[in-house]
């Protein structure tokens, strides 16, 4: 639908929504500005976390889910001329943007800017509550049953996927998202994913 998919345009404002969830995993949405509040997707995703990811500090999964995103939408951001905006709900990454290279004393922390250098980015705070599609997408890397294998846990999830009702269940927060008229919002505006349960 021409509404929400259009071809990538380097010449729009170009968004990055990112979020993660300690217990679920990462997600991202790239979209661009098509202006009269109307947005287009380019591409999202989710991951779920690795079994040592999930001991981080949520500051790291956060800026995580931004080194995540905008490598996974690489094609689209490297070498763009004009700054691509990443969205975050997690305040204290506006702080660590602004502190130096030689200032961040979290290796990981370090190694996570590091990979965020050769883009032309700004962070831009953004409420939690119109945030939604990317807390939505870090919540979506679930499992039917019990465990998972190990070796599947860090993979890409398909991010449509059936909810099961069980998720909603143990997630309040998930099935609110799923309620809110089934859509989702980016920056105030209705946007139908097509994601239905």
């Amino acid at each position: 639908d021409p509404r929400y998919l259009s071809p990538f345009d380097p010449d729009l404002p170009t968004e990055l929504y990112v979020d993660a969830s300690k217990i679920f995993g990462l997600g991202w949405i790239l979209c661009q500005d098509l202006g009269e509040g109307r947005k287009s997707l380019i591409q999202c995703g989710s991951h779920s976390l690795t079994k040592g990811q999930r001991s981080w500090a949520i500051v790291e999964l956060e800026l995580q889910s931004a080194v995540t995103g905008t490598k996974k939408c690489h094609f689209y951001l490297a070498g763009m001329k004009k700054p691509f905006r990443i969205f975050t709900d997690h305040m204290p990454i506006m702080g660590i943007n602004f502190k130096g290279i030689e200032e961040t004393e979290n290796p990981r922390l370090l190694k996570m800017k590091e990979e965020l250098m050769p883009y032309n980015f700004e962070f831009v705070y953004i409420q939690g509550k119109r945030n939604i599609v990317a807390d939505c997408l870090s919540r979506i890397p679930r499992f039917e049953g019990a465990q998972a294998p190990e070796e599947s846990r860090d993979q890409d999830t398909s991010v449509c996927r059936r909810v099961s009702p069980e998720a909603l269940r143990e997630d309040p927060a998930l099935a609110s998202m799923f309620e809110a008229d089934r859509k989702s919002v980016v920056q105030g505006k209705s946007v139908d994913l097509g994601c239905r349960r």
